[in-house]
């Protein structure tokens, strides 16, 4: 019984803030419609955000700051980090991303194709890692493999919804 109630149960998030300066999405959107300033390159675009994160297991844990990259079609496209936050048993927690975008004019082009091909959807790829710390100092290295789907027009009206579809694939090595 004991090894049946430590055994990692899959835990789930929910994006629940995504802020950003308006001018960088504006920067974004002519890249997108083909007026951008022709350079092949765009500024970072900068992203705060917040997610629930959903702890099913029975114990608690600390997560040391965590590494995601962001993937479209294999292509790197950003990266972000989490904080170091303690994550009680059974439970829900916030945590605070920033999130760095990335792009070049070819990633743009490819981005452009695929968001109108998948009627204004992106499909892209979310991969990180952390070191946790669970039962006073056993520590797990945890992975992360996120499919997305990113309903691209919601970074207009209501950001936070801008992810429709999640499927994640965790991994833990003891």
């Amino acid at each position: 019984i004991g090894a049946t109630l430590l055994w990692p149960r899959k835990p789930s998030w929910e994006l629940q803030t995504l802020d950003f300066d308006k001018e960088q999405l504006s920067g974004l959107i002519s890249a997108f419609t083909g007026s951008s300033n022709g350079t092949g390159t765009m500024p970072s675009m900068a992203f705060k955000a917040s997610v629930k994160l959903n702890n099913p297991n029975f114990v608690a844990a600390t997560a040391e700051p965590g590494n995601f990259a962001i993937l479209f079609n294999d292509m790197h496209m950003g990266t972000g980090t989490s904080v170091t936050l303690d994550v009680p048993a059974r439970s829900s927690v916030l945590i605070p991303v920033n999130v760095s975008v990335d792009l070049n004019s070819k990633l743009v082009q490819d981005l452009n194709h695929a968001v109108i091909a998948e009627n204004f959807v992106l499909p892209i790829m979310a991969m990180g890692s952390a070191e946790v710390t669970v039962l006073t100092g056993f520590h797990v290295h945890c992975q992360v493999e996120c499919k997305i789907r990113a309903s691209v027009l919601k970074l207009l009206s209501e950001p936070a919804g801008v992810v429709s579809e999640q499927d994640c694939t965790y991994h833990y090595d003891f």
